[in-house]
């Protein structure tokens, strides 16, 4: 681009040397650069010519401020102009500078009023002015060449290049605004000015959270109010008008809440008391306390510790207010409610029954009003509650199974203590204690007859009451702590219990007794190798398929040492189970058993589905078993061998995925095959 300037200067320089010192030279054009008068935005500068008459070459500098008008593009070249030079250059952070080049070998003309160029651009601030210069490099920057290549007169530059005037409309920034800064929460009638800002036909005031704008809201002055609520914040205020709203200016304010005085002493004091301290919150001034009627300051008035004395029976009121660290006083002040009591009067007789059984609920007892009572303040015997009517003069009282003979006793009180007792004797009549442990057979198999069960005697017992579980029956000593039970034969498993019963009624019942009835159930064995497993942890029987009973095979754990199918059963109180589920264990070189016949088992591994292939000459039937990893038989198929085969297609699905046994029984012989479900 420089490049470009200088070669224009050059032609000047080299065709002014061209010509005869005799020539005087002609006036350059009339160069103008258009006005205008908008809101802030997109601007377009004309430049515009008069008097251009056979021009060779144009150099023209339009130099602006960037900081208030910013370079965007020139358009509409005067085709004239044809192979220009526009270019924008910035020289400092508030100058920058539109260079316009242009040479011909031939001269041209122009009508007058001609446009050169649009120059557009961006304006952001002020009132910006696009100005020739017709002073740097010895005016160089603007010059033109006549036909003969003369550098044209333009001295005075005035008198020849018209600068671009660009007028803003726009509301200009608004000025520092005026007003107090720091303030209580609650404060009104606050007035904020700022000065009139240029262009501005309205004004945009914010004002804090919790302020608000009572007058003047669109004027250079406002009003406002803050609530008790108010938060620090800023004052803004911008001018307005057609073209939109203005940069704003602030002015921070501080809100210091209004303090909340906190009165500490006795909110309940007795008729006559005297010297009671109130204090507030220290280090403040100001202290203004007030009390009621019913009672007077006697030292520490001005102060945040003052004494009472409360001469007055009733309610009463105390108040204090102050000035606190910011000058801010309470927006009103704090007041406590006084209480002064007078003193409680004696308790009148106690109405009710004096002869109750313990277990009684629901029993009244009542006593007349006392005077200047609040609180009514009863008394029972060991083992009795209230049920309703605690603090009344009225109470409703349960006599606990455990509750023995005493008093009952009332009297009234208030803040200022507790008046004169009455009281009431009372007789309780005790039920039955508390069973001791039931003893007796636990465990009983159906059918048997003349089982003892017993409990030791229960204090203030007169009988005994027993439950027995369904299927059973008392044949002896139904009333006393001794009972003979039958089970019948179909009995069914529950609890024993009894309580001791007298005139009062029924005593606290025993803790249950569990009577577990037969048959057992049968256990559930698990392996882990040739290691099998009761979850039973006693009375265990293993069994072995060829030989029956093992002997002596009676723990919770066996452990085989053959080949074949085993499982277990369990005997318990005499009561025998069913067999458990049959675990088959296969020892490495111990043969599966005579295994004459061929058979095939494919795929292997598979997905639950799979086929049996049996080539058996000798045979016409056969059984197939299949059992899952638990050795639950989950399959039993009987099946004919037809022309000395068979083929069956096994879906054991839904399987879960794990190793299957395969048993197949044919005459006295038998195969057995593992298989692998994966999926």
């Amino acid at each position: 681009m420089k490049q470009q300037i200088t070669m224009v200067q050059v032609i000047f320089s080299f065709m002014i040397t061209l010509i005869p010192a005799l020539l005087i030279a002609r006036d350059a054009p009339l160069t103008t650069a258009g006005s205008s008068t908008i809101c802030p935005g997109n601007v377009t500068v004309p430049v515009t010519v008069t008097n251009f008459s056979s021009i060779k070459a144009i150099s023209l500098r339009l130099d602006y401020n960037p900081t208030q008008i910013s370079f965007v593009s020139f358009t509409n070249l005067n085709p004239t102009l044809a192979g220009a030079s526009i270019n924008n250059v910035p020289v400092n952070a508030t100058l920058s500078k539109v260079m316009i080049a242009w040479t011909s070998i031939i001269a041209l003309s122009l009508t007058n009023g001609s446009k050169l160029l649009d120059i557009n651009f961006t304006m952001v601030s002020g009132s910006p002015v696009i100005a020739f210069n017709n002073t740097d490099n010895s005016g160089g920057d603007c010059e033109y060449a006549d036909e003969n290549g003369n550098a044209m007169n333009d001295i005075p530059t005035a008198n020849f290049y018209f600068n671009s005037t660009i007028t803003n409309l726009g509301a200009a920034a608004a000025g520092s605004i005026n007003g107090p800064s720091i303030l209580c929460a609650g404060t009104t009638n606050v007035t904020y000015t700022v000065p009139p800002i240029v262009n501005a036909t309205g004004y945009v005031w914010t004002v804090p959270t919790g302020a608000s704008v009572v007058s003047g809201g669109n004027s250079a002055s406002i009003v406002v109010n803050y609530s008790n609520s108010a938060v620090s914040g800023n004052i803004t205020v911008a001018g307005t008008n057609t073209c939109g709203t203005g940069t704003s200016s602030a002015l921070p304010i501080t809100i210091n809440p209004r303090p909340v005085p906190v009165i500490n002493g006795l909110t309940s004091v007795c008729l006559g008391a005297s010297g009671i301290s109130y204090t507030s919150d220290q280090g403040m001034t100001g202290y203004s306390w007030n009390v009621s009627a019913g009672g007077m300051i006697t030292s520490g008035a001005g102060t945040n510790t003052i004494t009472v004395n409360w001469n007055n029976p009733g309610t009463q009121t105390l108040s204090v207010n102050y000035i606190n660290g910011n000058g801010c006083t309470a927006s009103s002040a704090t007041v406590i409610t006084i209480t002064v009591d007078p003193l409680t009067a004696a308790a009148g007789p106690i109405s009710g029954t004096g002869n109750v059984c313990a277990g009684t609920n629901g029993v009244i007892y009542t006593t007349s009003v006392i005077p200047n009572a609040t609180l009514y303040l009863w008394t029972l015997p060991p083992g009795a509650t209230i049920s309703s009517g605690q603090g009344t003069n009225t109470v409703t009282v349960n006599f606990g199974p455990t509750a023995v003979s005493g008093y009952v006793t009332v009297s009234g009180s208030n803040p200022c203590g507790v008046g004169l007792p009455s009281s009431l004797p009372v007789m309780v009549n005790p039920l039955p204690a508390d069973p001791g442990i039931i003893t007796g057979p636990a465990n009983i198999c159906p059918g048997t007859a003349g089982v003892i069960y017993s409990v030791p005697a229960i204090p203030n017992a007169m009988g005994y009451i027993w439950t027995i579980p369904p299927g059973a029956q008392i044949t002896s000593g139904a009333a006393t702590n001794q009972i003979t039970v039958t089970f019948g034969p179909v009995p069914l498993s529950g609890q024993i219990t009894v309580c001791g019963s007298n005139i009062c009624g029924n005593g606290p019942i025993s803790p249950d007794f569990n009577i577990t009835i037969g048959p057992i159930p049968p256990p559930v064995v698990t392996a882990a190798g040739p290691v099998l497993t009761s979850n039973f942890p006693a009375g265990n029987q293993w069994y072995y398929e060829e030989t029956g009973a093992i002997p002596g095979a009676t723990g919770q754990a066996y452990t085989a040492v053959k080949t074949g199918w085993y499982w277990a059963s369990v005997n318990i109180y005499g009561c025998n189970s069913d067999t458990s589920n049959h675990v088959y264990v296969l020892f490495e070189g111990q043969p599966d058993i005579f295994n004459t016949a061929s058979v095939l088992l494919y795929p292997d591994p598979n997905d639950g589905r799979f086929t049996i292939l049996i080539t058996d000459t000798e045979r016409d039937s056969c059984i197939i078993r299949i059992y899952n990893q638990a050795g639950s038989e989950i399959m039993n198929i009987h099946e004919d061998i037809l022309n000395g085969s068979l083929k069956k297609n096994i879906d054991l699905n839904p399987a879960c995925p794990g190793i299957y046994t395969v048993v197949i029984l044919h005459g006295t012989q038998k195969t057995i095959k593992k298989v692998l479900v994966t999926r």
